[in-house]
């Protein structure tokens, strides 16, 4: 686990000391990072399984002379790190809302369930919310977008279902890096969402439908589409693309149609490419202009689509 060395906390991970000096600003606690000891317990039906309960986590604040009796005293605390801790289990406790301060907010590879809860958008000064890798339940909270600072979102590797809010497509401040990956969300994508210039788009493995053409537009900055294993169904022949920032482009496994743009050659940043299963036509594009890969995908990229042709699958058919 972790504890606390002086004024200086010790990361395992990097092998390096990472200083700092009262007001405590900075709480990390996971399986492999030192700043502080997460002690569990056993629960009282003699099973042996150790729970490790929030409870348990706010008494070792003060037993680690962190200068204060409980976290809403904390009010200089910029980043909280809790993850990789698997005894963590129960709901995202109220008390967090008193950070209000938080810049992180990092409690990630948990147990954690329950809902995300609304009082997160309290949180003003966030500027990232990792939730992932827990068993979190419930909808996507729309008050999420009112936080003016945000700069990402991941929300991945839940139990979240419902819709993507429709207030994500009104961010009130910079349109954050959106990642909701591997969760059972559902419904149409809300048409809002092309509003904003997403940095990141993950939302693969999910069970979302409509049209994400909202996220293809030349005059974006994004640089990762990843919209795989959903149930999205459009026109791919009308998507735009982002010249000179987009990295990587995963539509595959969806049911999307017609034909691939020409002019996603022009995506000179492109480094990983897939669209294979989904009911694609037509010839696919060469003279590739990318500015760090030297050779063009291979036929992966392009497999089980129901008439996509030219190199590097089979040649197009001539007309008749």
């Amino acid at each position: 686990m972790s504890k606390i060395i002086g004024k200086s906390w010790k990361n395992r991970n990097f092998g390096e000391d990472i200083y700092r000096s009262p007001p405590i600003t900075d709480i990390s606690a996971t399986s492999y990072v030192e700043p502080m000891t997460v002690s569990c317990t056993h629960d009282e039906d003699g099973i042996g399984v150790p729970i490790c309960s929030w409870n348990q986590f706010f008494k070792t604040i003060s037993k680690q002379n962190l200068g204060s009796q409980d976290v809403k005293s904390l009010t200089f605390l910029r980043i909280l790190r809790l993850r990789k801790n698997p005894y963590l289990v129960g709901k995202i406790p109220p008390a967090i809302e008193k950070l209000v301060n938080l810049v992180t907010l990092e409690l990630s590879w948990n147990n954690l369930s329950d809902r995300v809860p609304d009082f997160l958008s309290n949180l003003k000064n966030l500027w990232f919310l990792d939730l992932s890798f827990n068993k979190l339940s419930g909808t996507v909270p729309a008050s999420l977008s009112s936080l003016p600072q945000i700069l990402e979102i991941d929300l991945s590797r839940n139990q979240l279902s419902g819709q993507i809010p429709d207030s994500f497509g009104h961010f009130s401040g910079k349109a954050p890096s959106l990642v909701l990956s591997h969760n059972k969300l559902s419904g149409q994508i809300p048409t809002s969402l092309g509003n904003m210039d997403f940095s990141r788009v993950l939302i693969s493995r999910n069970e979302i439908s409509g049209s994400a053409l909202m996220f293809f537009n030349a005059s974006k900055t994004t640089e990762i589409i990843d919209i795989s294993r959903n149930n999205f169904a459009f026109d791919f022949s009308q998507a735009g693309f982002m010249n000179e920032t987009l990295v990587t482009l995963d539509m595959s496994h969806n049911k999307i149609w017609g034909s691939i743009p020409s002019t996603i050659t022009d995506a000179i940043l492109l480094q990983n490419l897939n669209v294979s299963y989904n009911r694609l036509c037509g010839k696919i594009p060469s003279d590739w202009h990318m500015k760090y890969r030297s050779q063009p995908f291979d036929n992966s990229s392009y497999l089980h689509n129901r008439c996509l042709c030219g190199s590097p699958l089979p040649p197009c058919k001539p007309l008749i």
